[in-house]
């Protein structure tokens, strides 16, 4: 008759579960995308990016890497440092952002008039 492995018996000092990747939105991506180009059309390295803005080097990783979103102050500063000033490029930039950010909010905020926060908190909150 076998036996049945305890529970937690593989966990073992030093094992680590890997890493997921958060999902993120489409807008992300294209965004990670295009500051990841412009930081290497200026030829700057992500630790002179993140020594002139005082910014870690891990974040500015998972930024060009869309596991960080970023808001529209952190996403003007980095088109300043990379000389974007193409003004159409950097509407797109911050359309991109803004759409991100959008995603992150929760459903019934849009509905906010309607819901009222009296009768429905407690459920809104399980979402």
């Amino acid at each position: 008759m076998k036996t049945l492995p305890r529970p937690y018996e593989s966990l073992k000092i030093g094992f680590m579960a890997p890493r997921t990747k958060p999902v993120c939105s489409i807008h992300r991506r294209q965004l990670a995308v295009l500051l990841k180009q412009f930081r290497t059309r200026s030829g700057q390295a992500l630790a002179q990016v993140g020594e002139t803005l005082e910014l870690n080097i891990g974040s500015l990783s998972r930024i060009e890497n869309a596991e960080r979103g970023v808001n529209p102050v952190l996403a003007r500063a980095l088109l300043d440092q990379y000389g974007v000033t193409d003004q159409a490029v950097r509407d797109r930039v911050l359309g991109l952002v803004r759409a991100d950010l959008a995603q992150k909010r929760p459903w019934w905020k849009e509905l906010s008039a309607v819901l009222s926060p009296a009768h429905y908190d407690g459920f809104l909150a399980f979402e």
